[in-house]
């Protein structure tokens, strides 16, 4: 698993096998869309419903390369009878009751972003029409931190994210690489969803020579 993962607490209480169960889930994502950027976790205790029980409210966001799929649990009080993890019975000696619904309420959260994440990617082959793409070079790359910035003939500075680099390319990118992208809008500005390598003239024809 090599995307961050962002988890914020409200009104919960953090823990580490909280944290554990979350990523466990986050990585099991990756079945549904490998090229994930990142995944943020939101949990929260919701007081509003003390009659009925505290309900544990849980959304996760997932981003990839042209786009973003968003999905939460429903919210609904857990019978502890009926509690199950991992695919089976958890008894009431394993964990607390508050500590079991928390898990099941997570696990809900991430099977509903599995079903996001499959819709969004059968969406994104769907598309008639391809992105336009432009040439740029790579300005700056910051590889243990997987992550760099292009700059456009015009001198526009575009962020880009390993997994967004096409075939696994990444790791053979460097300062000035000439690159072909598509853009899209970021929470912080102009980003690239996919970003793919120029070849020199010459590999192409020995490309063809060698097929």
């Amino acid at each position: 698993m090599d995307f961050p993962i962002q988890i914020s607490f409200r009104n919960v209480e953090p823990s580490p096998g909280v944290q554990e169960w979350v990523e466990l889930h986050a990585k099991k994502l990756t079945t549904f869309h490998q090229r994930i950027v990142r995944c943020r976790v939101a949990i929260e205790m919701d007081h509003r419903h003390l009659r009925r029980g505290n309900r544990y409210l849980v959304k996760v966001l997932v981003s990839v390369p042209g786009g973003q799929a968003v999905a939460r649990n429903l919210a609904a009080p857990v019978d502890p009878e009926k509690l199950q993890v991992a695919g089976r019975k958890v008894k009431q000696s394993e964990i607390g009751a508050g500590q079991k619904e928390l898990h099941v309420a997570i696990s809900e959260a991430f099977r509903a972003a599995g079903r996001r994440l499959q819709d969004l990617l059968r969406a994104q082959r769907g598309q008639v029409k391809a992105h336009e793409e432009s040439l740029a070079k790579v300005a700056e790359i910051f590889p243990a931190r997987g992550y760099g910035f292009l700059e456009t003939p015009e001198g526009r500075r575009i962020y880009f994210h390993k997994n967004s680099v096409l075939r696994g390319g990444f790791a053979n990118l460097a300062s000035g690489a000439a690159v072909r992208f598509a853009e899209e809008r970021g929470d912080r500005g102009p980003q690239a969803s996919t970003v793919e390598p120029v070849r020199p003239t010459h590999q192409r024809r020995r490309r063809r020579r060698a097929a």
